[in-house]
């Protein structure tokens, strides 16, 4: 093969390629830009808001008292957050329960 033959192809083959990459390039979409999300400018302001999800609580500032009888109790004398002092009545029982720890002291003395 002469050398003109040689040139003639190879400048054919160089000029489909750059064809079949200009069509390429020029039959492929623009990408769509990202739509930049709504923003809302900053305010202070209070925040209520109510979660409910499942489960058990526990109380870790519980005490129990000691009682020396059962019965019901009547009256609360101190509120959630009191401070209390050393002898200081926190709750008084029932008349019913008070009289029969009476009558269960008489007969223990007896």
């Amino acid at each position: 093969m002469n050398r003109r033959v040689v040139v003639l192809f190879a400048l054919v083959g160089v000029l489909i390629i750059s064809a079949a990459g200009y069509f390429g390039f020029a039959s492929s979409k623009t990408p769509e830009p990202t739509p930049t999300p709504p923003t809302v400018s900053v305010t202070q302001c209070d925040v209520d808001q109510t979660v409910t999800a499942p489960g058990n609580l526990v109380n870790v500032n519980q005490a129990d008292v000691n009682m020396p009888t059962d019965g019901r109790i009547s009256t609360v004398n101190v509120r959630v957050g009191d401070k209390v002092r050393a002898g200081q009545r926190l709750a008084e029982l029932d008349a019913v329960t008070t009289s029969q720890a009476q009558l269960n002291l008489l007969e223990a003395q007896d």
